[in-house]
């Protein structure tokens, strides 16, 4: 990128830049010109060097282009997630036949608010949820037809896992 400034910031960020920029060049002292331009003092410094060496102030522009992983992609990896949430990203590359790395498969699972973690061993249970369980429990200490009853819950329960690490989501 060349020297010089764009027409209008693009956002806030750039007219903080922009103001800091400004006092630097009416050398205004260092500490005045981060606090009243509202930007940090180590982003003032580099601006500060930039100046100095004739750079361009500027953000340099990330790629921020086309993600390679298309919907149908983003698909196939929810969908193997889904059905198996132990499988790595260098596996879901291989298996999916998808066009990018296995970096970005995680990048995007990140960003789709995944996390890489054990499964829960315990159930997170509060004082309340404790009272209420026992309370049934001793209401129904006289039921007859034990023998009958199947208790279910709403959890998937996986045979051999071994505690290995999966992809889960945050929530």
């Amino acid at each position: 990128m060349g020297r010089g400034r764009r027409n209008l910031p693009k956002n806030n960020q750039e007219l903080k830049r922009l103001k800091a920029v400004t006092l630097l060049k009416a050398k205004v002292p260092m500490k005045l010109t981060c606090q009243i331009s509202g930007v940090s003092d180590r982003t003032c410094y580099r601006i500060k060097s930039d100046l100095k060496h004739r750079r361009t102030w500027l953000r340099k522009v990330g790629s921020k282009g086309n993600s390679k992983l298309t919907k149908s992609h983003k698909l196939k990896i929810y969908n193997a997630i889904k059905a198996n949430p132990f499988i790595s990203t260098q596996d879901m590359v291989r298996k999916l036949e998808l066009p990018v790395t296995h970096m970005t498969v995680n990048n995007y699972l990140k960003g789709a608010g995944f996390v890489r973690r054990k499964p829960h061993r315990t159930l997170d249970l509060t004082p309340k949820h404790i009272e209420n369980r026992y309370l049934w429990a001793y209401n129904m200490r006289s039921f007859r037809f034990w023998g009958e009853v199947i208790f279910t819950d709403e959890t998937s329960v996986w045979l051999n896992d071994n505690g290995h690490v999966g992809w889960f989501h945050k929530k």
